[in-house]
């Protein structure tokens, strides 16, 4: 049970670094009426970050009291400074000066619907099914994410760019550590030394507070921006929540936390730009305001992931090409001349894309490259099911209001550009997921060519269109109904939207079940929580488990802070980061073999470790280690490590060979398939 309350607690923390400073901050700005909730997430990060580059510039360490201190130091001056102007009793800003569509009162009751709303979907499709709030995902890019939160916490270094693996000791790759967006990674370190908690508790209290709160509200920034209609409004904190694209699939693939994070910013960052373009009668100051707020945003999405940048970028291209046109048009210039102002902005943004194509910064990332996982003629057909993961299940009741949300937007000038922003994403997962043409990483290289995240793109872009078709839909059946003479007119009026409601929520949260004696059917989240079920399920004999992190910390008495070497593939690759446990190997990234950077220490060790007794060219590589210990999960072999795919057999022989009467180890501590040795030096 305290485990639980810690992860409550973590939870509360979590909330307050991401909405509190920037609501603070956004609070007394009453010309502008933005919902400042929704988008305190991007100046809280923003302050975050800004306060992170300072302090690891200035300090090498700093108590996690102070900074939150020096957080909060902006916001309270600003709050403070606005009340004594409002007690010196200067004119007021004329309400007309802002922008938004909602006065104050819809915009907190829709802020609250949408908060309630993320958090019960929260509960249901992550909580329920997460065994432990230690448990945590074994997927091979968790190691780091465990390794560098854990890092950032033990030295009191919050930098949002990453300060490496190996804070402390020496270790393979330790002087690797360069530019790293660990925006998030800095929040989950704030979250541990705050409690403080583990960096597993940390990282689930943090992922539930941005798919539970921060994405909610910015589809709600978003849509706010683009309508005053109520019954969207509402239809939206649904909607947001209701596809296994995003945010749901990225808590499990990968795992892709920091571009989880982005993408559930992606939204409200939007809803700026729109708010700062769409006012005709905003200020100067207003305007400048919100232009700082976009970079703000901006800012935030390249220390969470640099791809958040360009998603950005795409959704917002349609939109802002026809808000220039069309301000032209206002401004008295002839259609020919506003025609070539959009065109220009459009070439603009393609120059733009690839001069960042070629930054020599994102070769790694547009370099890399995935097989697509259907063919053309099975893609256009998941297009329509909202099917975009290569391991999503249909949602045909989504498919069907985007569909009439395209129709509907189609037909008016001024929403027009979603269509087009969403024919984008389109086209974008379409290269990466059923082709392998050419131009597949000029169009979906920053996303790295993963059909996961330019999934969660399209379902970005599809958001506002399936809100749309489904006030649509609920508006035409009513219609229908009424017509039926026979029906009472207002106890159904009272009835049908809960109908409507219920209808939704049963098709899309329903379970999984079974037609007894005729097959299964896959519901949209029952596939969901079987997935997310599965990955932070650590019962699992062949991968890292509950039982091997117990026996990690009856090691970490024994070593304490002494280099512990391993084979990372065993699962102790994730023990710095969860156990505390200075292991030599921290990465499952890479095999070994082919790098040709790795020092002569290591590869002696690896390959030859278990002749220590006999070899004193291993013996003077392990004391170049400084190492007093071997640990293996898994002395024997026993576990299947082809989940892992970079993990190759010929990489650790040194290790897979050592048993409890190898010469020169002494066995010091043993549970199971574990084993804890002392390395004898003559």
């Amino acid at each position: 049970m305290s485990i639980w309350i810690s992860f409550i607690g973590a939870i509360v923390v979590a909330t307050f670094l991401l909405l509190f400073p920037g609501y603070l901050l956004l609070f007394p700005l009453k010309g502008i009426r933005l919902p400042k909730l929704a988008i305190a997430p991007i100046v809280s990060i923003f302050i975050t970050c800004v306060t992170g580059v300072i302090t690891s510039t200035l300090f090498q360490s700093i108590n996690v009291w102070v900074f939150i201190c020096l957080e909060l130091a902006i916001p309270v001056f600003v709050l403070v400074a606005s009340f004594v102007w409002h007690c010196a009793g200067p004119a007021q800003m004329p309400a007309g000066s802002c922008s938004g569509y909602l006065n104050t009162k819809d915009a907190d009751f829709h802020q609250v619907l949408y908060l309630v709303v993320g958090f019960i979907a929260a509960i249901y499709v992550f909580v329920s099914v997460l065994g432990s709030p230690e448990y945590f995902s074994v997927s091979i890019d968790n190691s780091y994410h465990l390794n560098e939160i854990h890092a950032l916490a033990s030295t009191g270094c919050y930098s949002p760019t990453g300060i490496g693996v190996y804070p402390t000791v020496s270790g393979y790759g330790s002087g690797e550590a360069g530019f790293y967006p660990a925006a998030w990674h800095v929040i989950c370190a704030l979250v541990c030394n705050v409690l403080p908690v583990s960096a597993a508790v940390a990282i689930n209290a943090v992922n539930f507070s941005f798919v539970a709160f921060v994405f909610p509200m910015s589809c709600f920034a978003l849509l706010s921006a683009i309508t005053e209609n109520k019954t969207c409004l509402a239809f939206g904190a649904l909607v947001c929540i209701s596809a296994y694209a995003f945010p749901w699939r990225l808590l499990t693939f990968g795992v892709l936390y920091s571009n989880l994070a982005a993408f559930c910013l992606v939204c409200s960052v939007c809803s700026v730009f729109l708010n700062l373009t769409k006012g005709e009668h905003l200020s100067i100051l207003n305007r400048i305001l919100l232009a700082f707020l976009f970079l703000f945003g901006l800012f935030d999405l390249f220390l969470l992931q640099p791809n958040g940048v360009f998603s950005v970028g795409v959704l917002l291209l349609p939109y802002a090409t026809a808000r220039l046109f069309s301000f032209c048009i206002a401004k008295n210039l002839t259609p020919l001349k506003s025609f070539l102002a959009a065109v220009g902005l459009v070439v603009c943004f393609v120059a733009a894309w690839i001069v960042a194509y070629n930054l020599p910064m994102m070769q790694g990332v547009v370099s890399v490259s995935w097989s697509h996982f259907t063919s053309a003629s099975q893609m256009l057909v998941n297009f329509l099911c909202q099917s975009y993961s290569p391991d999503a299940p249909s949602n045909l009741v989504l498919g069907l209001f985007v569909i009439v949300g395209v129709y509907y937007t189609l037909q008016r000038v001024e929403l027009r550009w979603m269509s087009v922003s969403y024919f984008l994403a389109l086209v974008i997962h379409f290269s990466t997921g059923a082709t392998e043409a050419v131009f597949k990483p000029w169009f979906a290289g920053f996303w790295y060519a993963d059909p996961y995240r330019t999934a969660t793109l399209c379902t970005l872009a599809a958001f506002p269109l399936a809100v749309f078709g489904a006030s649509i839909v609920f508006d035409e059946l009513r219609k229908r109904i009424l017509d039926d003479k026979h029906m009472l007119v207002g106890s159904f009026e009272r009835l049908y939207p809960a109908m409507f409601v219920v209808f939704f929520v049963t098709a899309v949260f329903y379970p999984s079940f079974q037609i007894p004696g005729l097959f299964n059917v896959e519901m949209v989240f029952g596939k969901t929580r079987n997935v997310i079920k599965q990955n932070y399920d650590m019962g699992n004999p062949e991968e890292l488990n509950s039982k091997e992190l117990e026996f990690a910390s009856s090691v970490k008495e024994i070593v304490g802070d002494s280099v512990v070497l391993n084979a990372p593939f065993d699962g102790s690759a994730f023990l710095y980061g969860s156990s505390d446990i200075q292991v030599y190997y921290r990465s499952l990234h890479n095999s070994l073999v082919s790098d040709p950077n790795e020092p002569p220490a290591s590869r002696a060790i690896r390959n030859g470790l278990y002749k220590i007794g006999t070899d004193s060219e291993i013996q003077q590589a392990v004391k170049a280690t400084g190492a007093h210990y071997v640990l293996l999960l898994d002395y024997d072999n026993c576990k299947s490590r082809g989940h892992v795919i970079t993990y190759n057999p010929d990489d650790w022989i040194g290790f897979e060979k050592i048993n409890d009467k190898t010469p020169g180890f002494t066995l010091i501590m043993k549970s199971g398939h574990s084993r804890l040795y002392r390395i004898d030096y003559d």
